[in-house]
């Protein structure tokens, strides 16, 4: 059941009650992934950083992602509803001044430069402090909005080699 849930949007009751009486259309994978991550060549063959060119709205690019990893990752919706029930996202100030706790450098954070949901400005200003401050955190902003661990994996992991290269 929480598998066929995951694959609609979030909406009102009556939408979601107008929403059952039509079958929602599956998406192939390769129109998930093409939501849209598109790289640019040079004139010597070799490819550029990502970056995202979509029109889809947000709902309807994460919608599609969901949907694409439901059907293909057995492991998706355990994990997902794990971090529903165990993640909550308000007053977790402790959380972040648990952070300062560890040892300097052994924390990494990253954001996406246009999320539209997750405001890094808000993380700096309230969260930052209570981990310890840059001095003790690796704050890292990458391009991307709020799909960015779907569209850009590669800025992704260049700030965690980064990362792990500062902590050796």
């Amino acid at each position: 059941m929480t598998a066929r849930r995951l694959q609609r949007p979030i909406a009102s009751k009556a939408a979601a009650a107008a929403e059952t009486k039509t079958k929602i259309p599956k998406t192939k994978a390769a129109e998930v992934l093409d939501a849209e991550v598109v790289g640019s060549s040079s004139s010597d063959g070799a490819s550029s950083t990502t970056t995202t060119t979509t029109t889809l709205p947000l709902e309807k690019r994460v919608l599609d992602y969901v949907r694409w990893m439901v059907l293909h990752h057995d492991g998706f919706v355990a994990a997902f509803m794990s971090c529903i029930r165990h993640a909550p996202l308000t007053n977790q100030h402790h959380q972040w001044r648990g952070l300062a706790r560890r040892a300097p450098g052994t924390t990494a954070v990253i954001f996406a430069e246009t999320d539209e949901l997750i405001s890094e400005k808000d993380y700096e200003q309230q969260g930052l402090p209570l981990a310890g401050g840059r001095e003790h955190v690796f704050w890292r902003v990458v391009s991307g909005s709020h799909d960015f661990v779907m569209t850009h994996p590669d800025s992704i992991m260049a700030a965690l080699d980064e990362f792990w290269q500062a902590e050796t």
